[in-house]
């Protein structure tokens, strides 16, 4: 709790080093936080363009068809409908703004974990460009799948940038993950290593009665 705490007091601070133990307890809370707004913004959009859908198969069975199976669930309709897509552009929108809130809290913290193994913190930018095209171009990408197209225009764009982002995200992650640089370094001194934990007292042992 120390670690999360700290994290937050530091949101804004640039310099210095954390070590992983620090780093992590506070990405994960931020992780965690961001996933839950992003669900709480995507999840009632997807309900209602589901319902319009299941409203519509219900109401025209001879241009829908409706494929349930042990943990599978899918509606085919024909022709194209743009309503049922009709605010999935500002659903992204919403979570792209929650996704970027995140990336903002974990900025200093990823500079810090970086400059603790010697690294700089411009490293930490490699996964933004393909999230920020990514986020531009996907709520177009929804809106031609609700005007019927085959393809798309932009998905191929769309699929890659996703592709290289997930690339640039993992080889953040194995920096991020990567030991202490030990000693002092160009950007400060080596954060203070937590104390070992002292072993548990031995058991007393039972009498017999």
């Amino acid at each position: 709790m120390g670690n999360i705490l700290r994290g937050f007091r530091r949101v804004l601070v640039f310099t210095g080093r954390d070590e992983a133990e620090a780093f992590w307890a506070y990405a994960l809370v931020i992780f965690v936080l961001t996933m839950a707004v992003g669900a709480a913004v995507f999840l009632p959009g997807f309900t209602e363009t589901l319902t319009k859908m299941q409203q519509f198969a219900a109401a025209h069975p001879d241009q829908a068809s409706v494929t349930q199976g042990p943990g599978t669930y899918s509606i085919s309709i024909q022709g194209s409908h743009p309503e049922f897509f009709a605010d999935f552009g500002q659903t992204i929108q919403r979570m792209g703004a929650a996704i970027g809130l995140g990336a903002l809290l974990l900025a200093a913290a990823v500079t810090r974990r970086l400059h603790d193994r010697g690294l700089t913190g411009l490293l930490g930018l490699m996964p933004l460009p393909f999230l920020g095209f990514s986020l531009v171009a996907m709520p177009k990408v929804f809106a031609s799948v609700g005007d019927g197209a085959a393809m798309p225009p932009g998905f191929l764009a769309v699929f890659a940038s996703n592709f290289l982002y997930i690339g640039a995200l993992g080889l953040l992650g194995f920096l991020l993950w990567g030991p202490s640089q030990q000693g002092a370094n160009r950007y400060g001194e080596m954060p203070p290593q937590p104390a070992p934990r002292p072993p548990p007292p031995p058991l007393a042992p039972r009498r017999q009665g």
